[in-house]
């Protein structure tokens, strides 16, 4: 039997029309190229930003790896510390360490990898970061004894600082944080809050890669990526020139989050530790938890009032019309509560 041998042309089969060739490997080629260009961008603007931008406080080396730190004030009596959040790097301090170096030493600084920070070592729990802390402090002649002023998930890191070094803490005002009170419940609740975090942070730390982030927070502002209130321009420079940085950071910690969770449930603190525990009081702060917003509310709530157990010297304040984040909402607030431990 005869066989009729048939030759296609590309992209033609009989009798139908004409089949485009898929493009898949020029496409995926433009976006390895787009990819490799962003990357290749963001890896020079944070080299020559390391180099040129003027450093705003000190690098301080601490074994290899330096910390940024802003020492302002010279007042009488402890030093205050200021610990940020998640995500969080010392300029989110600016307005309340600007009026609390009016009557004190005091010290912010960016955690290893945010700011101005060089990254630092794994793990990046909550101990090895108050370990890190106290010897920037020791390394920058800032001997004790220390207030620690700690923002949300900072509480944990000073919870451990003081834990460590006892002696060294005069004491410890909690801005909206997690101490480490109410263990069980908060890993119920929080669980599917943090890991939400976690892929969103996943997520900011490729944008930030290729460029995106920093043009977003540059263009419309950082406060639009981190759900912030309108900041001073000082501010939203600098966080928008460091967020790329920070989000990584950010991730490489929340990786560590049950090793940290764990650390703090055993560490103990003095029982005439003076603590104060500074709560928002706006409902609708967890807004974005959706249907979880309530219980989650309910159980922050919780923790703020559970901090009265840290210490038979604790004080539970409310700061008025404040979000989660009240050193920028009402950073007098955060003022007043510094002044309520100082020594009088």
């Amino acid at each position: 039997m005869d066989v009729e041998t048939v030759v296609l042309s590309p992209g033609a089969i009989p009798g139908s029309l004409p089949v485009r060739k898929p493009r898949f490997n020029s496409v995926a080629a433009g976006i390895a190229w787009a990819l490799a260009a962003g990357f290749t961008s963001e890896a020079v603007f944070s080299w020559l930003r390391s180099r040129a931008m003027p450093v705003p406080g000190r690098l301080v080396d601490i074994g290899g790896r330096r910390l940024h730190l802003r020492i302002a004030g010279d007042g009488p009596g402890p030093t205050v510390v200021f610990e940020a959040g998640f995500g969080g790097s010392s300029v989110l301090w600016s307005l309340v360490q600007r009026d609390v170096s009016k009557f004190a030493r005091t010290c912010s600084y960016d955690r290893a990898g945010y700011g101005f920070s060089d990254f630092g070592p794994f793990p990046r729990s909550g101990a090895q970061l108050a370990a890190e802390l106290h010897l920037a402090l020791a390394k920058a002649g800032l001997p004790p004894p220390y207030l620690l002023v700690a923002h949300s998930y900072g509480g944990l890191i000073s919870r451990l600082f003081a834990w460590r070094h006892p002696r060294d803490v005069a004491g410890i005002v909690l801005v909206d944080a997690l101490h480490g009170a109410i263990f069980h419940e908060a890993h119920l609740v929080m669980r599917r809050m943090v890991t939400a975090f976690g892929f969103t942070l996943g997520g900011l730390v490729l944008l930030g890669a290729i460029g995106v982030l920093r043009l977003v927070a540059r263009t419309q502002g950082p406060e639009i990526i981190l759900g912030l209130h309108k900041l001073p321009p000082q501010v939203r420079r600098e966080l928008a020139d460091s967020l790329p940085r920070d989000v990584i950071a950010a991730l490489l910690e929340i990786i560590w989050w049950d090793a940290t969770l764990d650390q703090a449930e055993i560490a103990t603190l003095p029982p005439e530790l003076p603590i104060v525990a500074l709560a928002h009081d706006l409902t609708e702060t967890f807004a974005a938890a959706g249907r979880e917003a309530t219980r989650y509310e309910r159980l922050w709530q919780s923790i703020q009032s559970d901090a009265l157990r840290l210490s038979r010297r604790a004080t539970l304040l409310h700061a008025r019309a404040s979000g989660h984040h009240i050193a920028l909402d009402n950073p007098e607030d955060v003022v007043n509560a510094v002044r309520f431990l100082m020594p009088r």
